[in-house]
């Protein structure tokens, strides 16, 4: 049985090759309708070109708030984290 999976595993590779042609290509996807930016667009609409470069960024882990969200973090594992960023 295990054969069987890997020789049709094998055979439905060899044949991928043949089928790429079909595949369309595009600089993006879009869930509903066309793309609403071209391709090599250079920013955003929502995005300021001129905003003022440079700062610095820095993660540090957060404190908990709470009794509730301490417990919960140290039951899951998960830290979360804080963006501080200064120019």
């Amino acid at each position: 049985m295990r054969l069987l999976i890997v020789a049709v595993f094998a055979a439905v590779l060899s044949l991928a090759p043949y089928f790429a042609w079909a595949a369309e290509t595009s600089h993006g996807i879009a869930m509903h309708g066309d793309l609403k930016y071209p391709a090599g667009f250079k920013n955003f609409d929502y995005t300021n070109p001129n905003a003022p470069k440079g700062g610095t960024v820095r993660l540090t882990p957060s404190a908990p708030s709470t009794a509730s969200t301490a417990s919960s973090s140290r039951a899951t594992g998960r830290r979360d984290w804080v963006l501080f960023m200064t120019t």
